[in-house]
């Protein structure tokens, strides 16, 4: 009970820092490869090799779990619906997902490769303050892409609730 408390205090000790611009300002972290003048954190270093755990099935298994999701589902049945057979929409989907693997492979290849997160990738090609655009046009995307990922296994929850009634 005591740490609920101490959590509490600290949270409400946080949110009345907050209420004055110096409460915004966050520490300087230590950075292992650039000097102080630089902006970097930990979060935008190369990535240490002790932390790169994931293997090339650990990858493999994160783009099935991508592809093997209820929007893919949806999208066979849609193109059955349309009047295709399950082979051709299996056809459709393979295709559909090759053609878009490859820009997504070209897109992470140098992330990969150099073992830093896409804001420093940006900032290479689109220089410190421009990186900005590109790292919002990103999450846009993202915001949209998971929404509709959470938006599918909602609309089949949906009919399940009702028989509750």
């Amino acid at each position: 009970m005591n740490a609920v408390r101490r959590r509490v205090r600290a949270a409400k000790a946080d949110v009345q820092a907050k209420r004055h611009k110096e409460g915004w300002i966050l520490a300087r972290q230590p950075m292992t490869f650039a000097d102080n003048t630089t902006w970097s954190n930990r979060d935008s270093d190369v990535t240490p090799l002790d932390q790169r755990t994931w293997t090339a099935w650990t990858i493999v298994g994160y783009w099935f779990s991508d592809v093997l999701c209820a929007q893919s589902w949806s999208g066979a049945s849609a193109i059955i619906a349309v009047g295709l057979t399950w082979r051709e929409a299996t056809y459709c989907l393979i295709l559909g997902t090759l053609t878009l693997a490859a820009p997504l492979c070209l897109n992470g290849a140098a992330g990969a490769e150099l073992h830093v997160p896409f804001p420093i990738v940006a900032r290479s090609s689109f220089g410190f303050l421009f990186s900005r655009f590109a790292i919002v046009i990103r999450m846009v995307t993202a915001l949209f892409w998971h929404g509709k990922s959470h938006l599918s296994p909602m609309q089949c929850q949906t009919p399940t609730m009702s028989c509750y009634h």
